[in-house]
């Protein structure tokens, strides 16, 4: 069935659970709206590991548009390679489970539903950590795959998608450490990627016309980044210290 919602009542955790509790299988099958299976055999691949029993989510290949940002579908290539992996650290970083092209079994659903409270976008993440951190396991099937990506991510796009991406860094069960909010390695992050991006668009047919857009892709790529992680640095803090004196 069809289920409907206000545009402004979006949002990914709250959607993801109202399609859970909606649907009646055994498996729970997710796929962005703007997402395209590559081929018929998508949703076969995608299901194949749950014959083992360890398995708690998959997720498949998501492959860049004709049409895409070539900076971002490098970025997209990388994230979401050929070769397949199972996960099973929860500390690991990186990608562990994306429901943009994604399954899950509804039983371990009804038992840990997907955080509303989740910094946006980052819900699926945080409940693939939770399973592995249990002994479960993740499987990237790169079969499974899927047409998707923003042709063109705009300016504040980037800026939003690096703060969410940052904070979740932060306040994940394992937080990534090495990675520390402040002046200088905001520089050091911005100039060194920056010169790989200015390098990348070199490379490309009629790259130069890039280089433009990759210099204010990076530059909002880092301020979102670098205020993801002071945000998040700071709501991990902010639980440390209600964990040590909330109850006393």
């Amino acid at each position: 069935s069809l289920v409907e919602i206000p545009r402004y009542e979006f949002y990914y955790a709250k959607a993801s659970n109202l399609g859970a509790r909606t649907a009646r299988g055994r498996i729970l099958v997710y796929l962005s709206a703007d997402a395209t299976p590559i081929d018929g055999d998508w949703l076969q691949r995608l299901l194949e590991p749950f014959a083992d029993a360890r398995v708690a989510l998959t997720y498949g290949r998501q492959v860049p548009r004709s049409r895409c940002d070539p900076l971002l579908a490098r970025d997209i290539l990388a994230t979401y390679p050929a070769e397949g992996r199972i996960n099973d650290d929860p500390a690991r970083p990186g990608v562990l489970f994306s429901a943009a092209n994604g399954a899950i079994l509804k039983a371990d659903w009804e038992r840990h539903p997907f955080n509303d409270e989740a910094p946006g976008g980052s819900e699926d993440q945080r409940y693939a950590e939770h399973w592995l951190g249990e002994g479960r396991t993740s499987v990237y099937v790169p079969e499974a795959a899927v047409r998707h990506s923003n042709d063109r991510c705009g300016f504040l796009a980037c800026l939003r998608d690096a703060r969410q991406y940052g904070v979740w860094l932060k306040v994940r069960r394992h937080p990534v450490d090495f990675l520390k909010p402040g002046a200088r390695s905001f520089l050091d992050r911005l100039f060194s990627r920056l010169v790989r991006d200015l390098a990348y668009c070199r490379g490309l047919p009629g790259g130069y016309r890039w280089m433009p857009w990759a210099a204010l892709r990076r530059i909002a790529t880092e301020t979102g980044f670098e205020q993801g992680l002071r945000r998040g640095a700071a709501i991990a803090r902010r639980r440390k210290i209600w964990a040590l004196y909330g109850n006393a």
